[in-house]
């Protein structure tokens, strides 16, 4: 027999799936057929061959029950199996997710190269940028194609969108601290007046802004994935 098992993919690749088969008749019943699970030498009546299961997913349990359904023209009784499976996350958090918020950490902390050094941080953005996004891509391209939106896909927009942030933050530092007074280098002759340097409160407020939307949403992702 080949039997299809509906799922829902919504929280890939952190999803659970419960596959059901009923067995059963309806021609015969209960006092002539008469299903029932039998336990032989293994703990559960379902054994589940090791090369059955996808290569990405893990059983976790095993269920069973029997039912009775009682029409007006006697009971009949079936059997019913359920099969508790799991996808093992494991090469997304290796390959994706822990990559990925090391990247981002860096990507907040890049705010604090100076705005006078355009040229650096510029290349330090580009090199992270393309990490990330490169990331993502790899990772997405093996998701089959759905109508509806994953973990996944929630991920590697929400990452685009913290790239984007980190130019746009860029960009903003570097013209502000373009319209400074002629004189500002001759002020900021002490680190305590560097806060008069309108790229440097720039540059503040944007990685600040950064690392705690950052930061937010880690948490807000990671209790409701694993919620």
């Amino acid at each position: 027999m080949t039997l299809a098992c509906p799922m829902s993919l919504s929280k890939f690749p952190f999803d659970e799936h419960n596959c059901s088969i009923s067995i059963g008749s309806y021609g015969h019943t209960v006092d002539r057929i008469d299903y029932s699970w039998v336990v032989y030498k293994s703990k559960t009546p379902v054994i589940v061959a090791d090369n059955a299961l996808h290569a990405g997913m893990n059983l976790v349990n095993v269920f069973t029950h029997e039912t009775t359904a009682h029409l007006n023209t006697g009971e009949y009784k079936s059997i019913v199996g359920t099969l508790l499976l799991q996808r093992n996350p494991y090469s997304y958090k290796v390959s994706l997710f822990v990559p990925n918020i090391l990247l981002g950490v860096l990507l907040g902390l890049s705010f604090l190269v100076s705005h006078r050094a355009p040229h650096a941080r510029m290349l330090l953005l580009a090199v992270l940028v393309s990490l990330v996004i490169g990331q993502n891509y790899l990772a997405l391209r093996n998701v089959p194609i759905l109508p509806y939106r994953t973990c996944l896909d929630c991920w590697s927009y929400s990452m685009a969108a913290f790239c984007v942030l980190a130019v746009i933050g860029f960009a903003i530092s570097t013209s502000v601290a373009q319209f400074k007074d002629c004189d500002m280098e001759e002020k900021l002759d002490s680190p305590r007046k560097l806060w008069k340097d309108p790229g440097t409160k720039t540059d503040l407020i944007f990685g600040s802004l950064y690392l705690v939307s950052f930061i937010i949403f880690q948490i807000a992702f990671w209790a409701m994935t694993l919620a």
